[in-house]
């Protein structure tokens, strides 16, 4: 299981403003739990979040010379 920060962890952790990823977790952007009347974000997702935005290398730049 995953742990929850709260959205001013998550958004410290993304350096984004608190109300950007709050907007995110209701577009659907990033999933959030909501617990009573707090909003929760699992790690897990700011980290598929992150490895998300983070583009791979194409071929020609990964050193394969073959």
């Amino acid at each position: 299981m995953s742990l929850l920060v709260t959205i001013k962890e998550a958004a410290k952790r993304l350096s984004l403003s608190e109300s950007k990823v709050y907007r995110m977790t209701l577009d659907g952007e990033l999933e959030s739990i909501h617990i009573g009347r707090a909003v929760r974000v699992p790690e897990k997702a700011i980290d598929n979040l992150i490895n998300k935005q983070r583009p791979g290398f194409p071929d020609y730049l990964k050193g394969d010379d073959k």
